[in-house]
């Protein structure tokens, strides 16, 4: 019925998806226990250009090279996470500050229950039990939010020796990968003949073209998502603009949760206060921001990946629905290297 051809690229088609989706759910099911070793293998080549140019200008030992180039990069990393700490310890100090207190909100939300009172007389039984189920359902989803944003905290305040630890592995492993990192190559080729060392160099390339296509992407996205959020902020007036600017950013890197949870948040705390105008605002901001990211997205993505948009599209919606995140970054990253493993005549 088929030729073979096609027949031949059907099961190359499906070895290659059995083989990455093992490694793809191996790799992120062992993070937790390889984090600061990926880490160090990302950091190392990012500096081996740096490194490099220092042995050739300089005509520094391997050694002190690596050294000065991951003292450098944790040095910096180190600058940019503390003034983004303390700017959040400020907004942080302001927000609650500005945050009303029970006593505050107390004649607000009385006033609500007397004027839900006042028309609930009026309403069918069934719709009254109706009501109270739902109410029920979120104080207690209120609640379990709660609840878990309280034991997150606790878990990262116990887990900061943790954090410690993972980052002085990690500048170790770090140095020490960049020390060898040539070595390790010329190892993990050497089980190659000459034509499989071409197609493993090309595929290696390829992939990290892709890799820093694909950081350089949702780099912008988030970055885009926090220069809208922190302009709108700014322009409403609210004094901890740059916190809840951050907060959204780092939200819309998960599609589960999204900006929304901030926005919404914002929304329902202006309505409480009666400054409906304000509610609206955030309203009319946050459609906006949403239609940015669904338009710019899939155009970005496929742009720095070289993927069609409509494949991008379909990746993040049916990835998203299916298994969240994880499930964008598993159809995303398949496409890309089927389309390596394509250009390089593997496939």
């Amino acid at each position: 019925m088929f030729n073979k051809d096609f027949i031949l690229k059907l099961k190359r088609f499906f070895i290659f998806l059995l083989i990455y989706t093992l490694l793809f759910f191996t790799f992120f099911k062992t993070l937790p226990y390889t984090l600061p070793f990926v880490l160090a293998i990302i950091i190392a080549l990012i500096n081996k250009p740096f490194n490099k140019f220092l042995i050739k200008q300089f005509k520094l030992p391997v050694a002190l090279s690596s050294i000065i180039t991951t003292g450098i990069t944790f040095s910096l990393i180190f600058y940019i996470l503390s003034l983004i700490i303390i700017k959040i310890i400020s907004e942080a100090r302001t927000l609650l500050f500005k945050i009303p207190n029970v006593d505050t909100l107390y004649p607000y939300i009385q006033n609500i229950i007397i004027n839900l009172e006042r028309h609930v007389r009026n309403l069918d039984p069934f719709i009254i039990e109706k009501l109270q189920t739902n109410l029920n359902k979120i104080f207690s989803s209120a609640f379990n939010m709660l609840q878990t944003l309280l034991n997150t905290i606790l878990s990262f305040a116990i887990k900061l020796p943790s954090v410690f630890l993972i980052i002085i592995i990690t500048f170790i492993a770090t140095y020490f990968l960049s020390k060898d990192i040539t070595l390790y190559e010329m190892e993990l080729t050497s089980i190659f003949n000459e034509n499989g060392k071409k197609k493993f160099e090309e595929f290696i390339s390829e992939a990290y073209k892709m890799l820093i296509g694909y950081i350089k992407s949702y780099s912008i996205l988030v970055s885009l998502t926090f220069l809208e959020s922190l302009i709108a902020f700014t322009s409403l007036k609210l004094s901890y603009a740059f916190l809840l600017s951050l907060v959204c950013a780092l939200l819309d890197i998960f599609p589960i949760l999204g900006v929304g949870l901030i926005y919404f948040s914002l929304v329902i705390y202006f309505v409480i206060m009666k400054k409906y105008y304000m509610a609206i605002a955030v309203i009319i901001i946050y459609i906006i921001i949403t239609i940015i990211r669904q338009i710019v997205e899939p155009k970005l993505v496929s742009s720095n990946l070289g993927l069609n948009p409509i494949m991008v599209l379909a990746s993040i919606y049916i990835g998203v629905k299916a298994y969240g995140f994880l499930g964008m970054l598993y159809l995303i990253f398949l496409m890309v290297f089927y389309n390596i493993l394509k250009k390089i005549q593997v496939i």
